[in-house]
């Protein structure tokens, strides 16, 4: 069980955007259950490139939690900076006017 940590905290980093997006909907249609998966795994993705870089910039690690909690990390962070620019964007768009 202690070899699938890794494995199972990378996981949870995917379904934790995912639910977050999911939450974020307002109206239920399968188009924006899809949207909200694919940024979750575009946010994963971008938690992988945050934890590729921080390993080539300090060399390696020893234990393979590291890098799943740097995932977790880099996915955490793309759905903030996600949110930040959603909630930017609509703000600015109800303040134009019609």
């Amino acid at each position: 069980m202690i070899d699938l940590l890794p494995s199972l905290i990378t996981l949870a980093a995917l379904l934790g955007a995912f639910v977050w997006y999911l939450t974020n909907i307002t109206t239920w249609r399968i188009q924006l259950v899809i949207t909200a998966l694919i940024h979750a795994m575009l946010c994963m993705f971008g938690g992988f490139i945050f934890s590729a870089a921080s390993i080539k910039l300090s060399g390696g690690f020893a234990n393979p939690l590291i890098p799943a909690l740097l995932v977790c990390t880099g996915t955490a962070l793309c759905v903030l900076a996600h949110t930040l620019l959603q909630k930017r964007n609509v703000s600015t768009n109800k303040s134009l006017p019609e």
